[in-house]
C-alpha cells in the first residue's frame, strides 16, 4: 500500500487591499483535515480530484493533513502560514509517506513574505528529503523557476475563471503515479513572460491556447501549464509564465516552454476600459438596459468590495430610469438598516471603508427598502440590505461576498428585471446571467485594488517598464 500525504494552502492576495486575512477568515471558509476534508470537498475542488484519484486506486491510501483556503483578499496575516506550516511539517516528518500532494494557489503573500507559496514548497521539501512531492496551482500563480527544484511534477488548473481544480489535482498525481513506478522521470522548466501586459491579456485567450498549443504536444511531454500570472500579488515573482515537464529531457522542456511563452507574450492587452462617466453616456445613448462592470474593486480579484467611484459617478448622472449598485462590503450599514427596519430612513457613508486611497466616502440620506437574513446561496455574504436613495439602489452585504454575480442582487430582494441600469463590483467573468437581461455589459475603469492600470498602482516589487510604463 502507497501511503500519500495530502496538503492544502489556496489562497490568491492582493497586495493593494490593506485588509489583511486571518486565521479566523480561513476557519469559517476551509479549514479541516482527515475524511472530513475531502467529505466537503466542493465540485470541480483539488480535492475532489484527490478524492476520485484515490477511490479508483486500491494500492493508494490517503492522509489528508490540514486543508485550507479562503476567498481571495489582502495579503496573510503571518500566523495563518505560521500555524499552517507547523501542522503539517509536524505531519510529514512523523509520517512515513511514499508521496506528497500538495494544493497551493500560486500568489498567495503573508505578512513579511510576498512568495509564499514558495516558502511553503521549501519548508515542504526540508521536513520531507527526497520523498516525491507534486502540486497542483491556480491558472493566475505567479511562479519561480525554483519550483522545478522542489517538486516533482506539477500541473495547473485549465479553466477560467473557476473550476477546474479537480482535473489538475488529477494530472499531478499522475505523475506521482509513474514516478513511483518508476516508469518516467519528469523534468521541468519554468520560461517567464517579461511584460506584466500579458497577465491582464492571457485570461480571456487562455482556452485557445490550450487548444492550439497544449493538445498536439510530443509524448515526452507529461505535463504543460500555461499561467496567466496575478498582477496584483505584488512580488517579484509577478507574471505570466509556462511550466513544462517532461520524461527526462530537459532540453525539450525549455523549447516548448519557451515556444509557450512566446506565444503568451504576444497576447495583446485587452481595450482600454470605459470611463465612468463616458460608459453611462454611451448606455443611456442606446436606449437598453445596461450593466456596468467595476473589475478594480472585484472580489475575485481580491477587491475590499469596499470603492465608491462608480457609486459616485452613477449618483452624479441623475439617471432617468431606475438604477442598482453593490454589492459593498459594510456591516456597520446592514447593523443600521436592521435598525430603522423596513421602511426607515437614516444617513451613512458609502465607500472607502476598508480602502480610503481609491476615492473619497459617499455620504448619502437612504430608506430600508429589503432586509435578508443571508443569501442561501453559497455567496458566504451574510446579511444583506437593500437601501435606496432617489432611484438609486444601493445593496450592502454584512460580509465580503466571495462573488458578486446577478444572483446575489436577486436574494437580496432586488427586482432586476425592472432596473435600466445594473452596477457591480465585478469583472468580466460575472455569470452569464447577465447577457441574458441587459443589451450591454460596460467595464469601467475605475480606481481600485485591482484596477487594470498598473502604473497607477504604487508597486514595490514591479518595475514601471514591466508594468507598460518606463522607469524614467
Amino acid at each position: 500500500m502507497r501511503r500519500l500525504a495530502v496538503a492544502r494552502l489556496h489562497f490568491c492576495s492582493n497586495s493593494f487591499n490593506r485588509a489583511r486575512t486571518g486565521l479566523a477568515d480561513m476557519q469559517a471558509h476551509e479549514w479541516r483535515s482527515g475524511p472530513e476534508a475531502l467529505a466537503a470537498a466542493s465540485p470541480e475542488s483539488e480535492l475532489e480530484g484527490v478524492a476520485r484519484f484515490i477511490a479508483g486506486r486500491q494500492d493508494w491510501d490517503a492522509t489528508v493533513l490540514r486543508c485550507a483556503s479562503a476567498p481571495p483578499g489582502g495579503p496573510l496575516q503571518a500566523e495563518v502560514v505560521g500555524t499552517w506550516l507547523a501542522e503539517v511539517e509536524t505531519a510529514l516528518r512523523a509520517g512515513r509517506f511514499d508521496g506528497v500532494y500538495v494544493s497551493l494557489h500560486g500568489a498567495c503573500q503573508a505578512e513579511g513574505d510576498p512568495a509564499a507559496d514558495l516558502t511553503i514548497l521549501r519548508r515542504l521539501r526540508m521536513a520531507i528529503g527526497r520523498t516525491p512531492m507534486v502540486a497542483s496551482f491556480d491558472v493566475a500563480a505567479n511562479l519561480s523557476e525554483e519550483v522545478t527544484l522542489l517538486l516533482d511534477g506539477s500541473s495547473a488548473n485549465r479553466s477560467w475563471p473557476r473550476g477546474g481544480g479537480d482535473a489538475a489535482a488529477i494530472r499531478a498525481l499522475e505523475l506521482l503515479e509513474v514516478i513511483q513506478g518508476g516508469h518516467q522521470r519528469p523534468v521541468g522548466t519554468l520560461i517567464r513572460v517579461p511584460s506584466l501586459l500579458a497577465s491582464l491579456a492571457a485570461p480571456s485567450v487562455l482556452p485557445d491556447l490550450w487548444d492550439e498549443e497544449l493538445l498536439e504536444l510530443p509524448l515526452a511531454v507529461l505535463d504543460a501549464s500555461i499561467f496567466s500570472g496575478f498582477p496584483w500579488a505584488d512580488s517579484p515573482l509577478t507574471g505570466a509564465s509556462c511550466l513544462v515537464w517532461t520524461d527526462r529531457d530537459g532540453r525539450l522542456a525549455r523549447q516548448t516552454a519557451t515556444r509557450l511563452a512566446r506565444r503568451l507574450g504576444e497576447v495583446r492587452p485587452p481595450p482600454a476600459l470605459w470611463r465612468p462617466e463616458a460608459a453611462l453616456a454611451a448606455g443611456l445613448a442606446s436606449g437598453a438596459r445596461f450593466a456596468l462592470l467595476d473589475p478594480s474593486d472585484d472580489p475575485m480579484a481580491g477587491g475590499a468590495a469596499d470603492t465608491p467611484g462608480l457609486l459616485a459617478a452613477l449618483l452624479a448622472a441623475e439617471l432617468p430610469v431606475p438604477s442598482a449598485i453593490g454589492v459593498f462590503h459594510d456591516p456597520a450599514a446592514v447593523a443600521a438598516a436592521r435598525a430603522a427596519g423596513r421602511g426607515g430612513r437614516f444617513e451613512h457613508v458609502f465607500g472607502a471603508r476598508v480602502l480610503n486611497e481609491y476615492g473619497a466616502a459617499v455620504r448619502l440620506p437612504v430608506s430600508v427598502e429589503q432586509l435578508e437574513p443571508g443569501t442561501g446561496q453559497g455567496h458566504d455574504a451574510g446579511g444583506l440590505a437593500v437601501l435606496r436613495h432617489g432611484k438609486v439602489q444601493i445593496v450592502v452585504a454584512e460580509r465580503r461576498p466571495s462573488v458578486i454575480d446577478v444572483a446575489l442582487f436577486r436574494n437580496a430582494g432586488v427586482d432586476v428585471e425592472a432596473l435600466g441600469v445594473l452596477a457591480l463590483k465585478a469583472g468580466v467573468q460575472v455569470d452569464f446571467s447577465l447577457a441574458e437581461s441587459f443589451a450591454e455589459m460596460l467595464a469601467c475603469a475605475c480606481p481600485g485594488p485591482a484596477s487594470a492600470d498598473l502604473m497607477r498602482l504604487p508597486f514595490s516589487y514591479v518595475a514601471a517598464s514591466r508594468r507598460g510604463g518606463s522607469d524614467q
